[in-house]
């Protein structure tokens, strides 16, 4: 109309109002309109932020090479495009700027794409994040408990701030056999695939063909060795943990155990150390990066019971458990039944690698409606379907952090539900229907609802009546 208008403006007074001309003009006016919203949608087109087609958005970003997944929508991928044309062309691509500002920008973008009712509001500025360990430049250094401050990590992510975690600790368990109980004299080997050395905790569990006596878990590649100095019963478990610094302590059942450990440096196999070298409190053996060889027996030491269990004298690496056909006579022992399980454990430090921990309890969906329909897995569709919308924007985002890391560097990003831990160790003290006996000089026998009465009580029921 606006083409129209305008032509016959352009007219004498006298065609202005003729029906004929007004016809005839009109005719070019509409072809005019329709170029020109064909024009204003080609424009559209080339333009990202406006495009209305997905497969348009497509044609533009392959300008900087960046694909659309297909999981993606035009929202998500405009968020996907912007995030990471950002941090390839402003931040430096590979550094962890680059990574921090994608991750914002995506996560932001993303949730108000999809309309998410409580947004997690991401800031790029690396310094709003709390950074972990903590970097602190004070005097004196900082103790092992200020620089693995895991209640400071945990009070960042409830307070809505992301987390940068360099260098990530990993824990690692390990069995030693891998299947079955320990036999004294086993060996193994322990890999530490961290950047520095770590500290050696066991778990070890009585069997039934126990107790363990004194038993020792030796480095051989550094010397260093710990010993319990008591037993292991059936079914007892023994927990050796070590502290930040080293410092070792032992749980069983619940008792403290920790006076009875003792650490030994310098070991050396067909030596006994002296009673001077046993050091308490005790220290845990180090695992040095790299290969570690395990060496476990029980040994003998003044005052500490096990006269048919442990060594009398500290082995050589030649001694050996006695198999047909496999030791040497002259080298053997006769063979001892296993009698505790071991299990390792150790953190390391990972090598290369980061990874961005973001409070995603933060992040809510809107509530069902009244008379909603519950899904198959019991949710309701919208619950079910912000999960599914919480789950791909993970995945994007370690699929866009994929791209930025370095070569060689490993990084990785999760989202943390709300969630409260409380840690604890449970053990079985009794069990329900307690069933009592009756000790007697012949052994235990069932408790009798009464004296023996004649015609009363049944013979093998009964006792003597023993009067008033």
């Amino acid at each position: 109309m606006a083409h129209l208008n305008d032509m016959l403006q352009r007219l004498p007074q006298l065609y202005r109002e003729g029906e004929i001309v007004n016809g005839l003009i009109a005719q070019a006016a509409t072809q005019i309109e329709i170029l020109d919203e064909d024009a204003r949608e080609v424009q559209r087109a080339h333009w990202f932020n406006s495009a209305l087609e997905i497969e348009e958005a497509e044609m533009l970003a392959a300008l900087l090479d960046i694909k659309r997944e297909n999981w993606q929508v035009l929202g998500e991928y405009r968020a996907w495009v912007h995030a990471l044309r950002d941090a390839l062309l402003k931040h430096g691509a590979v550094t962890v700027r680059a990574a921090i500002n994608f991750t914002a920008a995506y996560t932001n973008a993303f949730q108000r794409a999809l309309d998410f009712r409580t947004v997690l509001t991401i800031s790029a500025d690396p310094e709003d994040w709390y950074r972990f360990p903590t970097p602190v430049d004070s005097e004196p250094p900082p103790s092992a408990d200020e620089m693995f401050d895991q209640v400071a990590w945990l009070n960042a992510l409830r307070a809505n701030q992301p987390a940068l975690v360099e260098n990530p600790s990993v824990r690692r368990l390990q069995r030693a056999p891998d299947s079955g109980g320990i036999e004294p004299l086993h060996r193994f080997s322990v890999k530490n695939r961290g950047l520095d050395s770590s500290f050696l905790g066991a778990l070890m569990v009585g069997l039934p063909s126990g107790p363990e006596y004194a038993p020792a878990l030796i480095n051989l590649t550094t010397g260093e060795g710990i010993v319990f100095l008591g037993a292991v019963p059936p079914g007892a478990r023994l927990w050796i943990r070590p502290d930040q610094d080293g410092r070792a302590t032992a749980i069983m059942e619940g008792e403290d155990v920790s006076h009875k450990l003792r650490s030994i440096e310098g070991v050396t196999p067909g030596t006994a150390w002296a009673a001077e070298d046993a050091i308490s409190p005790a220290r845990a053996p180090r695992l040095i990066p790299g290969e570690n060889d395990l060496w476990f027996l029980p040994i003998a030491h003044y005052d500490v019971p096990g006269l048919d269990r442990f060594l009398l004298g500290m082995a050589d690496l030649t001694m050996r458990q006695g198999r047909w056909d496999t030791t040497n006579f002259d080298q053997s022992l006769f063979y001892q039944d296993p009698a505790a399980q071991l299990h390792v454990a150790w953190e390391e430090t990972s090598p290369a690698c980061y990874r961005i921990d973001l409070p995603a309890g933060w992040m809510t969906s809107p509530a069902p409606s009244p008379g909603e329909q519950v899904g198959e897995n019991g949710m309701h569709d919208k619950l079910a379907e912000s999960l599914a919308e919480r789950r791909r924007l993970e995945f994007s985002l370690n699929e866009g952090i994929d791209r930025l890391r370095p070569a060689g560097v490993e990084a990785e990003v999760v989202l943390h539900p709300f969630r409260e831990v409380q840690g604890h160790g449970d053990r079985m003290t009794g069990y329900l229907p307690r069933r009592l006996r009756d000790p007697g000089p012949g052994g235990a026998v069932r408790l009798v609802d009464g004296d023996g009465m004649f015609d009363l009580s049944e013979f093998n029921k009964s006792i003597f009546d023993v009067g008033d």
